[in-house]
């Protein structure tokens, strides 16, 4: 994929409508490469996390093009031996392709000496940085999997939220082909299941482990600095004393309710609490009732051979994250 440093220009005005003909004339000239353009919306982190990555590799990639077309132009032997090699393999063809490049070592050869030259980046990238982008994305990935899951269960055995979450959806739609970001704020009934999926099914039941910064007692007990701490935030989910029958999936509960999972009220924190809460909350939300509300505009779900949701075994397995011990089998049909 070839990139156009016009795209991504900060002191570069925005596209407007009459401006299709210049990405039709970039198009052509790499070959027919397509560009994705990521809308980044404010405070939406994934998308914003995606387009990091990608503008990060377009700013190297143009750093490196505009290298190496400076250093052509200041050797014209190289650029004309690289001239000549290239319209030879091209042998008359309007535009080169990938398959062609394999036939073009010195073009190779080019490439490498302006890296030798004119490294990037020329400190590289911590490798610590890069594993926490990658936990980032695993751990991520597998919890909001593991929630997709017991969300689904539960209003399969709960055919009233369902309907009721399907009404809504379908109210907020009104008519359009699929649900976006900007429709999920409308959608109150949708954010009361997510939340009383977390307070049934915490995906990380001890969350992720805590150490003391200093001696401090707690109700009677002196924890010595450096004390590992763990919070088990799926017993703060079913005690009876916060919850009134903490064992329903009653959504309900929730719709005249302030209390959030962003880590300011203690009776649910999926995401932890404080400095050190997940970075990923907005990535796993947005993903997480996105999925949930296309899912149920699009589908009607039941489970296989006949059997009644209220049968349907929702026993849990032990780790880190918590899981259904039985994957979720269900029978989609076209929602009407």
């Amino acid at each position: 994929m070839i990139s156009c440093r016009y795209w991504l220009k900060k002191n570069q005005p925005p596209l407007g409508v009459d401006d299709s003909s210049k990405l039709g004339d970039v198009y052509n000239v790499v070959g027919g490469s397509k560009t994705v353009v990521f809308q980044a919306g404010s405070g939406n982190y994934f998308v914003g996390l995606v387009f990091d990555v990608f503008t990060g590799g377009t700013d190297s990639t143009y750093a490196t093009l505009e290298w190496e077309l400076s250093l052509l132009l200041r050797n014209p032997h190289t650029m004309k031996k690289l001239q000549v090699e290239v319209r030879k393999v091209a042998n008359g063809k309007p535009k080169i392709t990938e398959d062609d490049l394999d036939r073009m070592p010195y073009l190779k050869a080019v490439v490498k000496e302006t890296f030798r030259m004119h490294m990037p980046l020329p400190l590289l990238v911590p490798r610590e940085s890069t594993r926490n982008v990658k936990d980032v994305f695993t751990g991520g990935t597998d919890s909001t999997y593991a929630t997709l899951e017991w969300e689904l269960s539960e209003l399969l055995r709960n055919p009233h939220a369902m309907r009721k979450l399907q009404e809504e959806v379908c109210t907020v739609a009104n008519g359009k082909p699929k649900i976006t970001e900007d429709d999920l704020d409308q959608m109150p009934n949708l954010k009361a299941v997510v939340k009383e999926t977390f307070l049934m099914h915490m995906p990380l039941p001890l969350l992720v482990p805590r150490e003391s910064t200093h001696d401090v007692k707690v109700m009677g007990y002196n924890i010595a600095a450096g004390t590992q701490v763990l919070i088990n935030a799926w017993a703060v989910g079913r005690d009876p004393y916060l919850w009134d029958n903490p064992e329903e999936f009653r959504p309900e509960r929730f719709l005249d309710s302030s209390v959030d999972y962003r880590g300011l009220h203690f009776e649910l924190t999926p995401f932890g609490s404080g400095r050190r809460k997940c970075p990923g909350i907005q990535f796993a939300m947005s993903v997480n009732e996105l999925v949930i509300a296309s899912l149920v505009h699009k589908f009607d779900f039941r489970l296989p051979n006949a059997q009644k949701g209220e049968d349907l075994d929702m026993s849990d397995t032990i780790g880190i994250t918590i899981h259904k011990k039985f994957p979720l089998l269900v029978v989609a049909t076209t929602y009407n």
